[in-house]
């Protein structure tokens, strides 16, 4: 009779996944508030809610009443009730002005810059900076001197004494040189997807991580929410802001997920996978001719 071998597995398999606290940075929120400030439809009034969350991280709001400050009567009795709603809180209030690539008129630019420093200044509000759109990313001459002249102008002249903070925004990577002239560059401004696939140029991770920005759209879900704020702190980018809105305006409601937004980028610690470790005992039981048994365990 030939002997009968028979392999007989017994036992079982657990997968422990582990995760660790990272240290993470605190980010700060740039918040394009391009929404009209409705304050008389509570059910769609957003200012409010970003003054509130202002208590709870940094947030910087850019307002933009008419692609940039507005004409005669700007602001109307509409924004300065949603401005006086972001300044109960600590919201750094920013305002809103296009450059077109340093094509348009510096002295065109400069009369938006006067009517912010003149007309949203009060006891109740004050807005203390500007965010430049539309900045090029040309290493020529003449458009770093046009942006040069106009850091300097809300910088140091003497007719813009509320102002003290400028934002670039670029949308792509620039050239090193424009931080030299701007507090935050913002160096990407697209959907999510793209901002997989966006790299960074090398020099920033010698900055600070507040000197750079970044605004991604199209963000569907608290899980890339949270994954496109992991990027941005991975990337040396401490302003940013995340929505799940889209074209033709991303910027014009609060996120669904507002609220956990605001929670994660005042996190200083994230949780993060460390190891997963897969552990179990298996019998093995080996049955040879006349049913003798001989058991052998092995642990993994």
């Amino acid at each position: 009779m030939k002997e009968i071998f028979v392999l007989v597995g017994l036992g079982f398999l657990s997968f422990v996944s582990l995760t660790q606290q990272a240290t993470a940075a605190k980010l700060n929120a740039l918040y394009p508030l391009y929404n009209y400030p409705n304050w008389y439809a509570p059910e769609s009034y957003i200012w409010n809610e970003i003054g509130s969350a202002s208590k709870d991280i940094n947030i910087t709001t850019i307002i933009n009443p008419d692609n940039g400050p507005g004409l005669i009567g700007s602001p109307n009795i509409d924004y300065h009730q949603g401005l006086t709603d972001l300044a109960k809180g600590s919201a750094n209030i920013i305002g809103y002005v296009s450059t077109n690539y340093g094509n348009r008129d510096i002295n065109d630019v400069k009369a938006d810059i006067l009517k912010y420093n003149r007309d949203f200044n009060t006891e109740n509000y004050t807005v203390t900076g500007i965010f430049f759109d539309e900045v090029s990313i040309s290493s020529d001459s003449s458009f770093l001197n046009y942006y040069r002249k106009l850091y300097d102008f809300v910088k140091n002249s003497a007719d813009t004494p509320t102002l003290d903070f400028v934002v670039f925004n670029h949308g792509t990577n620039a050239p090193e040189i424009y931080l030299n002239w701007a507090d935050v560059n913002v160096i990407y401004e697209g959907s999510f997807s793209n901002w997989y696939t966006y790299t960074p140029d090398s020099y920033i991770s010698n900055y600070p991580l507040d000197r750079l920005g970044s605004l991604v759209y199209s963000a569907e879900g608290v899980t890339d929410m949270q994954a496109a704020l992991d990027l941005a702190r991975d990337r040396n980018i401490g302003y940013a802001f995340v929505t799940d809105d889209s074209h033709p305006n991303p910027w014009d409601k609060l996120p669904s997920y507002w609220n956990e937004e605001v929670n994660y980028m005042s996190m200083t610690s994230v949780p993060t996978p460390s190891a997963i470790y897969l552990s179990g005992t298996w019998l093995i039981m080996i049955l040879f001719k006349k049913m003798k048994i001989k058991e052998c365990f092995a642990s993994i």
